[in-house]
């Protein structure tokens, strides 16, 4: 059985996150795209898939700092990154 690599793009729905995950799924990831708007990435899983390659949606919404930096305090072996 072969297990296809996977890679998460944020913000792939349109420009450079677009192009970083187009430039993925040419190397042989399956890529989920990470989109806050469900409409733009559909799109854009649509277009990567018309290219024939492999693509899903990942719907998502911004957590706040101070969430992150909560889950941080209660869960310190799990790694936090936040870019302000």
């Amino acid at each position: 059985m072969t297990i296809k690599r996977q890679a998460l793009v944020t913000g792939a729905n349109k420009g450079i996150g677009l192009a970083i995950a187009k430039g993925l799924a040419e190397a042989g990831f399956f890529v989920w795209i990470g989109a806050r708007d469900r409409n733009r990435g559909e799109q854009a899983v649509a277009q990567l898939r018309d290219a024939g390659l492999g693509a899903g949606l990942l719907e998502r919404t911004l957590r706040s700092k101070t969430v992150c930096i909560e889950r941080q305090r209660c869960c310190p072996s799990k790694s936090v990154h936040w870019i302000s």
